[in-house]
C-alpha cells in the first residue's frame, strides 16, 4: 500500500507543482502590475502565512471526521476562491488581506496532510533518495512553466494564465480520489506540543531561518527585485526556469548522496555557499549576474532542503506526528513573520533584505 501511496501522492505533486509554477512567482508582479505597492503584496503574504498556522490548527481538527486525502479535497473550493479573487481583482477590488487568508488556508490544507501523510508512507532508509525523487519531480516541471507562463502573460494576459491553472487543479482531484489512507483521528495537546518544541527546538528553529530564505527571500524578494530592475515578465520566468533546471539536475544526485554522507555536513556546505552568494547578490545588480547567480541558488537549495527534508521526516517518524507537525508550522510561521516584517521595513532598500538572510543562514552552520 505504501508504494501504492507514493506514487499517487508523486502524482498529485506533480500536477500541483505544475499548476502552482505557472502562477506563483507572478503573483507579486500580477499585483504590482495593478498598482498595487511592495507593501501592500508584503501585507498579503502576512495575512497568508497567519492563516496558515490558524488552519494547520483546524487541519489537524478534522481528522476527527474526515481522512487527511479528503482534507486535501476539502482545501480545492479555498484555492479556487482564492484564484477567483485574485483573476476578477483588476474589476473587484477585494482587500488583499482577505485575499490572503483565502490563499493561507488552501496552503495548510494541503501541505498538512501531504507532510503527514509521506511520514506515514517513505521508507526511512531511502529517505534521501525519495525525497530527491519527490522533489526533483517537482523542480522538472518548473523547468519550462514559469517561462511559457512568462510568454502568456506578455502576449494574452494574466486571466488566460490562470484559467489555465484551474484546469490543472481540476486535474490534481484524480489521484487524491484514489489515495488509501487509514483514518487517522489525531490529537492534539497543548502539553505535548510543548514538549515537542523542546525536544526539537535546535532542529525546528533552524529550519524556520531555512524558511525565511527559501520562500520569503528567494520565493517573492528576489523576483520583484528582479521585475523592479529589469522590467521584464520574460526574464524573470526565464531565470525562474533556470533555477528549476538547475535544482532537478541536483535533486537525485544530492538525495543519494544524503544517505551515504551526514545530512547535516551537507546543510553545512549549502549554508555556507547560499550566505557568499547573497552577499554577491547584493553587489552585482545585472541581468548576466542575476542569470548565473539564480543558477547557483537552484543548486544550493537543493543542497540544503533534501538533507533537512530528510532530517525533518526522520524526526516526524519518532514522534506523534499531528504534534511534531504543528509545532514545526508555529516554528515555520513565525520565521516567515519575522522575515516578512523585516522587508516591510526595508521595501525602498529591498537589497538590504539579502544581507539580512545571509546572516540568518550562517546560524545553520550550528545545526
Amino acid at each position: 500500500m505504501h508504494k501504492h501511496n507514493l506514487r499517487l501522492i508523486y502524482t498529485n505533486h506533480f500536477i500541483q507543482n505544475l499548476a502552482l509554477s505557472i502562477y506563483d512567482i507572478f503573483i507579486p508582479i500580477y499585483l504590482l502590475d495593478l498598482g498595487y505597492n511592495i507593501q501592500d503584496i508584503i501585507i498579503f503574504f502576512i495575512a497568508s502565512t497567519l492563516n496558515i498556522c490558524i488552519f494547520s490548527f483546524i487541519t489537524i481538527y478534522l481528522t476527527k471526521f474526515i481522512s487527511l486525502p479528503k482534507i486535501i479535497i476539502f482545501r480545492f473550493p479555498f484555492l479556487f476562491v482564492f484564484l477567483g479573487l485574485i483573476l476578477l481583482l483588476k474589476n473587484i477590488s477585494t482587500p488583499l488581506i482577505i485575499i490572503g487568508i483565502f490563499h493561507g488556508a488552501a496552503i495548510a490544507l494541503y501541505y498538512i496532510p501531504l507532510n503527514i501523510l509521506l511520514s506515514q508512507n517513505i521508507n526511512k532508509n531511502e529517505m534521501g533518495s525519495s525525497l530527491g525523487k519527490f522533489i526533483a519531480i517537482s523542480k522538472i516541471i518548473r523547468i519550462f512553466a514559469p517561462f511559457l507562463s512568462s510568454i502568456i502573460i506578455t502576449f494574452y494576459s494574466f486571466k488566460v494564465l490562470f484559467i489555465i491553472v484551474l484546469m490543472f487543479l481540476i486535474i490534481a482531484f484524480i489521484p487524491i480520489l484514489k489515495l488509501k489512507s487509514t483514518n487517522n483521528s489525531y490529537q492534539l495537546k497543548k502539553q505535548s506540543i510543548k514538549k515537542t518544541s523542546r525536544k526539537n527546538y535546535k532542529l525546528l528553529f533552524n529550519e524556520s531561518i531555512k524558511t525565511m530564505g527559501v520562500y520569503i527571500v528567494e520565493g517573492i524578494v528576489w523576483p520583484i527585485f528582479i521585475y523592479i530592475n529589469l522590467i521584464n515578465i520574460i526574464s524573470i520566468g526565464f531565470i525562474a526556469s533556470l533555477i528549476s533546471l538547475s535544482s532537478a539536475i541536483f535533486a537525485i544526485f544530492i538525495g543519494k548522496l544524503s544517505n551515504k554522507i551526514q545530512q547535516k555536513n551537507l546543510i553545512k556546505i549549502g549554508v555556507i555557499l547560499m550566505s557568499f552568494t547573497w552577499v554577491l547578490k547584493y553587489f552585482f545588480q545585472n541581468e548576466i549576474f542575476f542569470y548565473l547567480l539564480s543558477i547557483l541558488s537552484g543548486f544550493l537549495i537543493i543542497l540544503i532542503n533534501i538533507p533537512f527534508d530528510s532530517l525533518i521526516l526522520k524526526r516526524s517518524q519518532k514522534e506523534d506526528l499531528a504534534n511534531f507537525f504543528i509545532t514545526r508550522e508555529i516554528y515555520l510561521c513565525v520565521g516567515r513573520l519575522t522575515m516578512l516584517i523585516i522587508v516591510l521595513f526595508l521595501v525602498n532598500n529591498l537589497k538590504y533584505s539579502f544581507l539580512i538572510i545571509s546572516f540568518f543562514y550562517l546560524y545553520l552552520l550550528f545545526l
